[in-house]
């Protein structure tokens, strides 16, 4: 008996929200079911993301997701200043679930179902909260936070968007910048000028915890209105997050991907573990799954897709270990300040995950910047990784280790 649907894709994020719009750009006539529990797609995010770090093939469904885009950023440190021409975008969630539902509703096969809440998925299928089982050829599921962590860092952040009654935004975004006091780990400022008098302004940290001092950095950001002679009409909305930043891998009971069901999104580790973000690695994978759509066996590209993310991610993994356990937390700016002395186009490979053996070595190798303490490494090393007593996470993929 032929199943209900193709594609079974639990939860409108943006994992989900990717992979609907690729899969209809390969196909208008794929059979696509995209459930989400609220009553609108993608919640209330910014996502932003050098152009490069969407793949050629896959500008034709992404591009009507973006909100903004600017042709050059810039970098601010203690000892370093930068502007480089590497294109930057951002996508608000607002656009983004006006593309994805419009998208599907234009499909005569698809269909999107918000307001329904799943109570069961497995391989080939899920179960309503209402009782309905329905079956797919293959089923997504991309809800939920990351599995729990041994060992990590954490990127958090609040951003306010805001619409100024006086001041000009300036016309690049600041990406970085780090001149501000450190406290609490890698702390830096992040200005996206939507248009001169409508902007994110975020305040952002590399900590050690996972704990968000919402009073400290709504401060924060005040302080940088103020100090910037900006005085604010409306504040629009406030977004705010943590993510995970992991040098050792998740544990998980689940499989990534078993045939029939695919973890996608942070729940199955489809970010960059040495920035947080997914947006990159959600397009490609959203992207390989169209492109194997009738043409090539899925469980051929997701172990081909799996072995390729689980080696690039070791590396960052590596990276982020150094970070958090070399330096002091008022110290890390330093490592920064010296990444982005590198070359562009490393700089661009190393946001998209896609680094070559000789973009690793000049991350590593040589005099390491200012504030790393091999003392400190060995120590908190010891600390935080022999110490504690708890049982193996689970490997992302058997035969790879848990670097």
């Amino acid at each position: 008996m032929p199943p209900d649907v193709d594609y079974l894709l639990v939860g409108g994020g943006l994992q989900n929200g990717l992979i609907a719009l690729a899969l209809l750009n390969r196909n208008p006539d794929v059979r696509i079911l995209l459930v989400e529990k609220e009553s609108r797609l993608a919640g209330d995010h910014t996502w932003s993301f050098h152009q490069t770090d969407v793949p050629s093939a896959a500008r034709p469904w992404f591009d009507p997701l973006i909100s903004a885009r600017w042709d050059k950023v810039v970098v601010r440190f203690p000892h370093h200043f930068r502007t480089y021409s590497s294109g930057y975008a951002s996508i608000l969630s607002s656009s983004f679930d006006e593309v994805v539902s419009k998208t599907i509703d234009r499909s005569s096969q698809s269909q999107l179902k918000r307001s329904c809440e799943v109570k069961e998925v497995f391989p080939h299928g899920v179960r309503l909260a209402s009782g309905e089982t329905i079956s797919a050829s293959l089923v997504v599921d991309s809800r939920g936070p990351i599995a729990q962590h041994r060992g990590t860092g954490y990127q958090k952040f609040i951003g306010w968007d805001v619409e100024l009654a006086e001041g000009l935004l300036p016309t690049s975004p600041t990406i970085m910048d780090a001149t501000v006091a450190q406290r609490d780990g890698y702390r830096f400022l992040y200005i996206l000028p939507f248009t001169r008098t409508r902007g994110l302004i975020e305040d952002t940290v590399f900590s050690d915890s996972p704990h968000l001092s919402r009073t400290d950095m709504r401060q924060s950001i005040m302080n940088v209105l103020h100090d910037h002679g900006y005085q604010v009409r409306r504040l629009l909305r406030e977004e705010s997050g943590v993510l995970p930043m992991p040098w050792v891998l998740p544990r998980s009971k689940d499989p990534v991907y078993q045939p029939g069901l695919l973890r996608g999104g942070y729940c199955g580790g489809w970010f960059h573990p040495a920035t947080g973000y997914s947006l990159p690695i959600a397009c490609r994978l959203a992207q390989a799954i169209a492109d194997a759509h009738d043409r090539e066996p899925i469980d051929q590209v997701m172990a081909r897709l799996m072995k390729e993310h689980a080696s690039q991610s070791r590396f960052a993994r590596l990276l982020n270990r150094l970070l958090f356990s070399g330096f002091a937390p008022e110290e890390r700016y330093h490592v920064f300040e010296r990444f982005y002395r590198m070359p562009l186009d490393l700089i661009e490979r190393f946001y998209r995950l896609e680094l070559t053996k000789g973009d690793q070595q000049s991350l590593v190798c040589g005099r390491p910047p200012r504030g790393f303490s091999f003392r400190t490494f060995l120590r908190n090393h010891f600390v935080r990784n022999i110490l504690p007593s708890s049982p193996k996470p689970a490997s992302f993929l058997p035969s790879q280790d848990s670097a």
